[in-house]
């Protein structure tokens, strides 16, 4: 396995983030990288450039470089005895858009143990996250289906689960979903302000199915 991090402010200070897209490109220029593998090496990319490649450490620990930042793309490949095994790609996010519907399947049982996450995600133009644009993402549910919850991961939020909207945290909220009925299309739709809405759809099948 292989997992890229960065630094969320520049020159190692801040938490970690999964994303190539920090909140000021201004001021980030000093992007301090953690690459999480068990491979026997590993090398770094930005924009096809390599960074150096670096050896596995003796306690596993995770593989740094300090390299300046540049929009694109920064990818990491394991080697295991010389021969790429796996890779790891983060790609920076333009302007977001509009608003994506994932669901983790499309269908949902009519009983109180079932639940369907619904992602909400804030997406450029190619379909990229943009974890910096965070407008309140309201929902709405049509047919057999109810919204039990919104969350946004964001354990420092206030904000109530038992609603229908909920401010983005790295651009992305959850829906959870529960069906009211053994059969029919739960239509669930997303807005936010400056944003194309998005619709999904999921269907309610009766319990045990």
């Amino acid at each position: 396995m292989v997992k890229i991090a960065r630094s969320d402010d520049n020159a190692g200070k801040g938490q970690l983030k999964l994303d190539w897209t920090p909140a000021d490109f201004g001021t980030y220029d000093e992007a301090y990288i953690f690459v999480y593998s068990n491979c026997d090496e590993v090398e770094l990319f930005l924009n096809d450039e390599s960074k150096g490649r670096l050896p596995i450490n003796k306690d596993a620990s995770p593989r740094f470089w300090n390299i300046g930042f540049e929009p694109g793309i920064i990818k990491a490949v394991g080697y295991n005895k010389g021969v790429e095994a796996v890779s790891d790609v983060m790609k920076t996010a333009d302007t977001g858009i509009k608003i994506l519907l994932t669901a983790e399947q499309n269908t949902i049982q009519h009983s109180w143990e079932d639940i369907v996450y619904i992602k909400a995600c804030v997406v450029d133009k190619d379909g990229l996250v943009n974890p910096n644009i965070n407008p309140v993402i309201t929902f709405t549910v049509s047919g057999p289906g109810v919204l039990n919850a919104i969350d946004n991961g964001n354990i420092l939020s206030h904000e109530p689960y038992k609603t229908n909207s909920r401010t983005a945290n790295n651009g992305q909220v959850v829906a959870l979903i529960q069906a009211t009925a053994n059969q029919g299309e739960i239509k669930i739709s997303a807005t936010a302000e400056g944003l194309e809405g998005s619709t999904i759809i999921l269907r309610a099948v009766p319990s045990g199915s």
